[in-house]
């Protein structure tokens, strides 16, 4: 839980998964993706800001993903 944390993923806190995890670059069949995920430094005891359900992703009202496009690191978007 707390490493998922360090990693920036998000908690959910309604809906059918309830308490499970995401991120926006944890995707399936987008491994690439993944390498864009860092670690974040953690300083003194800083308090994250509790998620506001409101701004959570619903994941069943989305189109899913065509798995026949490639990602390459050249796609993806740095920031």
């Amino acid at each position: 839980q707390r490493q998922l944390n360090l990693y920036g993923f998000n908690r959910l806190t309604r809906g059918a998964d309830k308490n499970g995890y995401y991120h926006e670059l944890f995707l399936r069949n987008k491994a690439l993706l993944a390498h864009k995920i860092q670690r974040y430094k953690v300083k003194g005891t800083g308090v994250r800001a509790r998620s506001n359900p409101d701004n959570e992703p619903n994941f069943y009202a989305m189109e899913p993903l065509d798995e026949s496009t490639e990602c390459t690191m050249d796609t993806i978007k740095t920031s």
